[in-house]
């Protein structure tokens, strides 16, 4: 098994250090799923599959403008399988931003995980969230 890990902290976010193990599909395990909100025309995004293998959720060309439901629908079909061990990598549209963390967070407990972008590092960096934490005194 192929491991690599990863150690984040940011302090203005008071997040924890957060140790994240990833490892690439063997035979009989779940392979990671790195979701994508929206395909965004001309971004290269193949960095984001040491996360895991890439599906999209909306294409580039739907855009989300009057009624929500269908984009709604595909996002909760596309994230039915989404568990603690998925990514959701957010860009396109922040309507279908917004709705895939919020599918993300409601199927898996209030917590999820993405990958943001660091320009001036040129790689992704995992963060990990979660709304039903108790707040500490520190926040």
């Amino acid at each position: 098994m192929i491991k690599k890990h990863f150690i984040l902290y940011i302090a203005k976010c008071k997040l924890n250090y957060l140790p994240i193990t990833v490892s690439r599909k063997q035979q009989g395990e779940k392979a990671l799923t790195v979701y994508i909100t929206q395909e965004v025309r001309g971004r290269d995004i193949t960095d984001a599959a040491t996360y895991g293998d890439l599906q999209i959720l909306v294409p580039a060309k739907e855009q989300v403008a009057f009624s929500t439901q269908p984009t709604v629908r595909r996002i909760t079909r596309g994230l039915q399988k989404f568990n603690d061990d998925d990514y959701l990598l957010v860009s396109g549209d922040p309507v279908a931003i917004g709705i895939s963390c919020a599918v993300a967070s409601a199927n898996n407990r209030g917590k999820f995980k993405l990958l943001k972008w660091d320009r001036l590092e040129e790689k992704y960096y995992p963060l990990f969230v979660n709304l039903y934490q108790k707040s500490t005194k520190e926040d």
